[in-house]
This record gives structure tokens, sequence and C-alpha cells, in this order.
């Protein structure tokens, strides 16, 4: 027997990668999970029957729970990632709170100036204070509305530009956490697919033959469904201010039949 015929390096990264599910709280996922190791458990019980699968099969499997524990930390460093950007998102959107706040209270304040009293001049209203007749002392009161008026529109047109654009820059951080995860969990795969080959190579004295795929392939198919889905040219518009709330749904989902359609890209598109 010159090679495994119960669990190659490729099938033993697709159920590694399966067992993950067991981290969320996702039904789907778990039972995903539950499976996986319910196959791990089959295949497990059939190398039994052949001293070199057997070998093979009880190191690979070792192998496997090892990069699962790491899988397991890089989960959940992900999480804590994920709760301190909320943490800091809420917190904006609190202090973007207090600014309405405030921008009501001073559109409250200009309006009541007029009749507000003053305690010095007996309880008379300051526009009494100040000598002006009741005509004045109404059109001051219109005026000042007008005025409160427009300044709490302008805190409220201000605050909803803000939130939007912190709701942009939340949102494409945690995508940046996103990220960095299926970055990290793709090293785990490659090392343990590595790992897996030595132990190959150690007990049927070759390695598994790898096919058509190369390596850095196998596991872009293996996370295929989850790979951010960014426009190639978002982190330099982020930092350049050309992504709007218009066009942040465009840049997130990065689909080639939209993106062509933006202004930037097809700049960037016509230099090339």
């Amino acid at each position: 027997m010159a090679q495994t015929s119960l669990l190659n390096p490729a099938s033993a990264l697709r159920i590694t990668w399966a067992q993950t599910g067991s981290f969320s709280d996702d039904p789907p996922s778990k039972q995903t999970a539950l499976e996986a190791e319910n196959e791990l458990k089959k295949i497990e019980q059939r190398a039994a029957k052949n001293e070199k699968e057997s070998l093979y099969v009880n190191n690979a499997i070792a192998a496997m729970k090892a990069s699962l524990r790491s899988l397991d930390i890089i989960y959940k460093s992900r999480q804590d990632n994920f709760k301190e950007n909320e943490k800091l998102r809420a917190s904006y959107i609190q202090s973007i709170t207090d600014s309405l706040e405030f921008g009501k209270k001073a559109e409250d304040f200009l309006k009541s100036l007029p009749t507000m009293t003053v305690t010095a001049a007996g309880g008379a209203t300051l526009g009494q204070a100040l000598g002006l007749p009741t005509a004045y002392i109404w059109a001051l009161a219109l005026a000042l509305g007008g005025a409160g008026y427009g300044l709490n529109l302008w805190f409220i047109s201000r605050a909803r530009r803000r939130t939007q654009m912190q709701l942009i820059q939340h949102d494409y951080d945690r995508n940046l956490y996103y990220k960095q995860y299926i970055d990290r969990v793709s090293a785990v795969l490659m090392s343990l697919y590595y790992e897996l080959d030595r132990i190959h190579i150690s007990v049927f004295g070759v390695p598994y033959p790898t096919g058509e795929k190369n390596l850095p392939d196998l596991i872009a198919d293996i996370l295929s469904g989850v790979q951010p889905t960014f426009c190639k040219f978002v982190h330099e518009h982020i930092r350049a201010g050309k992504v709007t709330p218009e066009l942040w749904p465009t840049c997130e989902t990065g689909a080639l039949a939209v993106v062509k359609h933006c202004p930037y890209w097809i700049d960037r598109e016509s230099i090339r």
C-alpha cells in the first residue's frame, strides 16, 4: 500500500475546517461539526483493520486535534475583536445621540430667550428688562425660534452624516478583523497539510499525491464560501476619503458586475 485510502490530507483539512462549526452558536454549523466528528470516528474504526492505516490515521487525527485547538484560539480572538469593535461603535453612537440632544436643548433655549425671566430685574422677562416693546419681543422670539430650529437641523444633518460614516468605518474595521481571521485559518490549515504529508511519508514512504491543485488553491477552495469580498481598491479609497454611504455596499460586496460602474474603479482601470 503506497498511500492511505481512508484519510487523505485534503479530506483531513476539510474535516478540520468543518469541525470549527462547534465553536459557533449557529445550529447548522454545530450539526456540520458533529457530522464531521462522526465521519472521523468511522475512519478511525476502519483504519484499525490495517496496521499502516491505523498508524497513519491515529497520528493524523492527533495533528488535526492540535490544529483545531489553534483554530479555537483564533476564533475566540476574532470574537473578542468583534466585541471591542461593537463597544467602540456603541460609544460613538451615544456621543452622536448626546450631540443631537444638545442641539435640541440649544433650540429650546433660543426659543425661550426673549421670555426668560431675569431674577435681578424682579421677575421681568429678558425682553422687558431690555426695554423692548411687546411687538419686538414677539419678533425676537420668532427670529430666535427660527435660528434655534436651523441650529437643531444643522446638528441633525451633521450627526446623520457622522453616523453613516462611522458605521461604515466600524463595518470596514470588522471586515479587517474577519480578513485577519481567515488569513490565520489559512496558515493553520497549510501547516496542518505539511504535517499530514510528513506523517504520510513516515508511514507509507512517499508523500500523498497532490493532484492538479497546489496547496494554496486547495485551501482557497476549502474557504471559498467564507472569503471577504471587498473591492480590491477599498483600502486605498477608505484612506483617501472617497468611500460614501451610497458607494459602501458596492465597496463591501466587490461584485465585478457592480464595481465596474463605480467612478473610482473606472478612473483606476482607465490608467492601466
